[in-house]
């Protein structure tokens, strides 16, 4: 979790001198009122990006503009067929391997859940500073352009750093389970924007297992190789985990080079970010529906 803004928020570094990533997110303004550009294009943008355009849940649509093409619904899309599993707050009752770093409860609640996580972030090129993510899973599902799907929305609150201001940005994923893969179908920014092929995010691969998600978005080749190099242990300020240590690399253009994460086992909170481009992100303390997180 909390890839979807990572992503914006590296390609905010690259609209200061950083490196950039995917243009998962459109410009936002400063609390100066001076904008900074929040994807690898510039462009013209709003305050603040707004939620997803699904009526009906107030955690889906922050604030946002509603698109007559979704509508809420009570369906579930994907997953195993079964009862919605658990939600897991530490590594108690996890499963073995990646599997076990999903916490799968979050992507199939049959209510809305929020978890909430603070970071410190470090980048090479600007410094230090803090990055406040709050994630929402809706329950139930909307009807996103035609297709069936789940939302999760991003919201991520960024301060510090050498130029000291903050910026707020916002992304809505629409996602189905298909097993223990998320398969994500678009987004919504200010407007809504179709995976014309669907990304994938991989929860079954094996140690050491490579696989290709092949992902395009208005004729950007989004495709990625995630690699699943084990469960590793690590220590962040907010405690000691068991993590399980993904890596992303993108064929289509090798000057990004890499990111890791580590995923705590059990609660799926993102513990640590790296990127070769040098910003590092540590996990400072996070909550589930207001429940502490722990190892």
């Amino acid at each position: 979790m909390g890839r979807l803004v990572l992503t914006a928020f590296v390609a905010v570094l690259a609209g200061c001198g950083g490196g950039g990533h995917d243009n998962l997110a459109g410009p936002a303004t400063t609390d100066s009122g001076t904008q900074a550009v929040a994807s690898d294009s510039a462009g013209q943008g709003s305050a603040n990006s707004t939620g997803a355009g699904a009526t009906g849940d107030q955690n889906t649509a922050t604030g946002g503009a509603s698109s007559p093409e979704q509508e809420q619904t009570s369906a579930s899309v994907g997953g195993n067929g079964g009862s919605p599993a658990a939600i897991l707050y530490s590594s108690v009752g996890a499963l073995d391997g990646l599997q076990g770093c999903m916490n799968r409860g979050l992507y199939e609640s049959p209510t809305d859940v929020v978890m909430t996580a603070l970071y410190d972030v470090e980048s090479r090129s600007l410094g230090k500073g803090v990055w406040d993510l709050t994630s929402r899973w809706a329950a139930g599902t909307v009807s996103f352009m035609g297709t069936q799907a789940r939302a999760r929305t991003e919201t991520v609150v960024t301060t510090g750093f050498v130029v000291q201001t903050t910026l707020t940005e916002e992304v809505t994923e629409f996602y189905q389970l298909n097993g223990w893969t998320v398969v994500t179908v678009g987004y919504f920014l200010d407007r809504n924007i179709p995976d014309e092929d669907p990304e994938e995010t991989y929860f079954d691969l094996a140690v050491g297992e490579s696989r290709l998600s092949v992902a395009s978005s208005e004729g950007n080749d989004k495709s990625a190789v995630h690699t699943y190099l084990g469960r590793e242990t690590i220590s962040v300020p907010a405690g000691q985990f068991e993590t399980c240590h993904v890596r992303m690399t993108w064929p289509a253009d090798t000057s990004r080079g890499y990111s890791d994460r580590w995923i705590a086992v059990g609660s799926g909170v993102a513990v640590l970010d790296a990127t070769s481009e040098g910003v590092r992100r540590e996990l400072r303390q996070a909550s589930i529906n207001g429940q502490p997180v722990s190892p």
